[in-house]
């Protein structure tokens, strides 16, 4: 194994960090927000997204896929919870 990938994989600060990155919303709306350079036209100042539109687009996108797609998609998030449960466990012993 690499020596960086051994490091990314045996740090948990930079693990964390990039956890807390990824699911910090206002951190990603400030971002966002920041790097925007449009005028008073902006599409990222228009009306907010209701919750019911959010599910119904998640819905339709879901409704998209086949099935192998999606077993995919589940598959895949196993693999994830798997790997960080055993980062969690190996951290706290």
């Amino acid at each position: 194994m690499s020596k960086i990938k051994e490091k990314l994989l045996n740090d948990n600060a930079f693990l964390e960090d990039a956890m807390n990155d990824y699911l910090d919303d206002e951190y990603h709306y400030q971002k966002n927000q920041d790097e925007c350079d449009c005028n008073n036209e902006c599409p990222c100042k228009g009306e907010p997204v209701t919750m019911e539109e959010l599910v119904k687009n998640h819905n339709d996108w879901w409704d998209s896929l086949t099935e192998e797609e999606k077993q995919k998609i589940a598959d895949e998030a196993q693999a994830a919870s798997t790997y960080f449960d055993e980062q969690r466990a190996n951290r706290d012993e």
